[in-house]
């Protein structure tokens, strides 16, 4: 059963390793790339032996150490770090090449982001990189790296990480090969089944105490599972609830029309496009005033008709602003005379008949004297309905 993460020679690189073994001579691997799959969140990619190159690259750096292994003579080691000022990308896959530029062996890389950290902050996130190519002669691959790269990364491995006996964190791939990884790791690196402490991960400023409370407004305490889970269990309450805020007038609260004509129902209240529904006004001369049916519907209409009088009668027909959408209950008028009012002439106005749409006026003068028989008069009315 083929592992999750493993390396395996290339073509190419089975090649190499076959000549050096015929011909005598070594294979020198120098480089080791990494990448992400081609994708920014990194992918998941699938080696093969054909493969020539990785499916993207994001770096590209020195072996820092090439050995082989104490204890098996068939493992050669190649270790490297991405150092601190290289990241902002993940890692999904590798490769060893050799010093002509041909990939030799290729892995598939536990998904690992490789944050960027700038140097002189007081924080240290190097990526430690250790490979196990297994051959079936070591002795072909030529060992020798570039002295001064090996000679600074031993110190700095010296310095920041543990001996092997202090254990290795081993990242099963397979087979074929094993990857050894740690990110935040850059103070040791842990042997399999070692339990990594807060510390150990670079969460050393994180407080030791835990609480199940979820109201507890501290800083210096760590929320437990179970206080996560209460609180995502209310959320999840909360979002299933038809009625979450109760506290809170709802839409089921608002009257309906009826309701609203009735009048009968309490504790509930009516929206102000509701409350203003059926309600208008025009307030020039010729007017109107309309009121919802839940206030009965009432219309008041009002205006002023001017006319010239050259007889004693005149008759006259004019429109209501707006028309009664059922019933007319009244109309009432008056009138003056507008030339003449010093010489005490009376008008007498009559409604003749109405309906939802006009009214129609008579209107009779007495003759005061000085009369001059075409006077200008006007009349104004109001109407009531519904």
């Amino acid at each position: 059963m083929m592992k999750q993460y493993y390396n395996l020679l290339t073509k190419t690189g089975k090649a190499k390793l076959t000549n050096a073994a015929l011909l005598g001579g070594t294979l020198k691997l120098t480089k080791i790339k990494v990448g992400d799959g081609d994708a920014d969140e990194g992918k998941e990619t699938f080696p093969s032996e054909s493969a020539t190159d990785l499916v993207r690259e994001r770096w590209s750096g020195n072996l820092t150490n090439l050995y082989i292994d104490p204890h098996n003579k068939n493992w050669v080691v190649a270790e490297a770090i991405i150092p601190v000022d290289v990241g902002g990308f993940y890692v999904t896959e590798f490769g060893l090449y050799d010093d002509q530029g041909d990939l030799i062996c290729i892995g598939k890389y536990p998904s690992t982001y490789k944050p960027l950290i700038p140097q002189g902050n007081g924080t240290a996130n190097s990526l430690f990189l250790k490979v196990i190519l297994q051959v079936a002669n070591a002795g072909n691959i030529d060992l020798k790296v570039d002295l001064s790269i090996a000679m600074a990364s031993r110190e700095y491995v010296d310095e920041n990480f543990v001996s092997k006996s202090g254990g290795i964190f081993n990242g099963d791939i397979g087979v074929a090969g094993e990857i050894y990884t740690g990110i935040n790791h850059d103070k040791r690196v842990y042997h399999e089944g070692h339990k990594p402490t807060k510390f150990d991960v670079g969460l050393g400023n994180l407080p030791n105490v835990k609480s199940d409370a979820i109201s507890d407004n501290s800083s210096d305490k760590l929320a437990t599972v179970k206080a996560v889970k209460t609180i995502n269990d209310k959320i999840n309450k909360h979002q299933n609830t038809v009625d979450p805020h109760s506290q809170y007038l709802n839409k089921s609260d608002q009257a309906t029309d009826e309701e609203l004509v009735i009048g009968e129902v309490d504790g509930k209240y009516i929206s102000p496009r509701k409350l203003r529904f059926g309600f208008s006004v025009s307030l020039k001369q010729n007017g109107f005033i309309t009121f919802p049916s839940w206030l009965g519907g009432i219309i008041f209409q009002w205006g002023k008709l001017d006319f010239i009088v050259k007889d004693n009668t005149y008759l006259a027909t004019t429109k209501f602003p707006i028309t009664f959408p059922k019933e007319v209950f009244t109309v009432v008028a008056t009138g003056c005379n507008v030339d003449t009012m010093s010489e005490g002439v009376e008008m007498n106005i009559g409604i003749k008949f109405y309906n939802t749409e006009l009214v129609n006026f008579f209107m009779s003068r007495v003759r005061g004297t000085n009369s001059s028989g075409h006077e200008k008069s006007s009349l104004r009315y109001i109407s009531i309905g519904h």
